[in-house]
This record gives C-alpha cells, structure tokens and sequence, in this order.
C-alpha cells in the first residue's frame, strides 16, 4: 500500500491522503501531521512520448514526414499533436487513414531541448538523421503544438521564480532595494537575480550574484539565520531580484 501525506497546494487548498508516487518530488511530512505546502512548476511535470511518421494517401506515401508528439499533465490525461516537418507548421490531415510508419530507409530520430523565449517555455526538438545531426529543428510549445519565436532566445527552461520550499514566504524586488524585508529570524533564504545583478552585503564581506543565479544562506532545524545583518541592492532601477525564505 502506498504511502500517503497531506498537502496544500500553490494556491492554498488541501488536499488529503496523496500517494507519495503522486508527486514530482520526494516531501517529509512531520510527525505532527501537519500538512505541507507543495508548490511544482508546470514545466517539470509535464511528459511528452513522441514519434515520426509518414504521410500516406490512398496508402502511398506523400514524401512529408508528421511529427507526433502526445503530452501528458499531472493527472495523466494525453493530448497529441501533429508537426508536419517539412513546413513546420501543424499537420491538418487524418491520422486514422492518412499516417503510416515510416518505410523509406532513412532512421530519423529527435533530440528533445527546452528552451525559453524571453520567459516562455517551448522545446526545440533537434532532428537526427542515420545518428547525425541533420541541422534541422523544429519548436513547438509545452503540448507539442508548433511554437513560434517572439523574443530572445536561450538554451534551458526559463528561470524559476517560485523554487519549492516548505513554510514558503518571499517578496520580488524590482529596483535598488526591497519593500519589504525578510523575518528577522530564518531557517534558510534564497537569492535569486532575474534581471540584472544584485549584490548581497554579509557581516564577512559582499557577494556579487549575476542574472540568473542563485545564492542560498542557511539550512538548519533551527531558526538560526540573522537576516537583519544582510542587505540586498540590485544594480539598477530596473534590476529584479527574489528573496525566498523558510520560517
């Protein structure tokens, strides 16, 4: 028999009994019972199963080669989509009677990459063809639908700004210096630089923590961390950074 905790989810509702297997991550529930705040990002958790196959009409192959990607959410539940991959676009034909395996002699293979666009998530999947690199991809989005660049791109998903932690509490800084300071008092607290840098001053010195790293201080039982001797500046007026914290 599995297993089962209780959880309360990003948005604040319980829920009771869930299977350990349920979830993306390993949690450790106190001996008190006393549920656990489990926030997982989309990204992490949705799978794809995804194949290359032939079009047909009248069962003779058309020379265009389909893309089927089928995703799965948190609850299982599949949705499939068609690439055709010599436009790039979405195939629009039958996949009952207009689809076959592929009988060419050409072994094509995709490698699948997550990318981010200026913030949005998509893959970009890299064709392999006779186990090599053919220097062609194609980009859909997180179901396998195709995805069409807007902004800047980079290689990896997106920045996380909300990292899973338990007893989370935390603020956004956008500028120079935070609002709002952390508690006083801490297990352990997250810095995270999302646009520009931002320097951390200790009482040992100050740390310069770039665009898109992370710097964590403290990781005991206790309530041990002083935050009141850290300071946080961002470089500019339109730097933002992340402070995340465990009470």
């Amino acid at each position: 028999m599995a297993k089962c905790i209780n959880t309360i989810d990003c948005e604040g509702n319980t829920c009771d009994k869930v299977p350990t297997e349920d979830l993306a991550r390993r949690v450790v529930q106190d001996a008190a019972d006393v549920p656990l705040r489990v926030c997982i990002s989309s990204s992490d958790v949705l799978e794809f199963d995804h194949t290359i196959m032939c079009e047909v009409s009248s069962g003779v192959p058309t020379g265009v080669k389909v893309l089927v990607v089928v995703t799965y959410d948190q609850a299982g539940v599949p949705t499939t989509t068609y690439t055709n991959l010599l436009t790039g676009v979405a195939w629009a034909g039958n996949p009952e009677t207009e689809l076959a395996a592929c009988d060419d002699g050409t072994d094509i293979e995709l490698e699948k990459t997550a990318m981010c666009d200026s913030g949005t998530d998509f893959i970009r999947w890299y064709v392999i063809e006779n186990g090599s690199p053919s220097g062609v991809y194609y980009d859909t989005d997180l179901t396998g639908a195709p995805y069409t660049i807007t902004g800047v791109v980079s290689v990896g998903a997106c920045f996380e700004t909300n990292p899973i932690v338990t007893s989370p509490d935390g603020i956004t800084v956008v500028g120079v210096t935070p609002t709002l300071a952390p508690a006083p008092t801490v297990k352990s607290l997250t810095v995270s630089a999302m646009i520009e840098d931002v320097t951390i001053t200790t009482a040992s010195g100050t740390i310069k923590l770039q665009d898109g790293f992370s710097f964590s201080f403290g990781d005991g039982n206790n309530n041990e961390l002083d935050t009141t001797t850290l300071t946080f500046v961002g470089s500019s007026a339109t730097a933002e950074y992340a402070l995340h914290w465990e009470v």
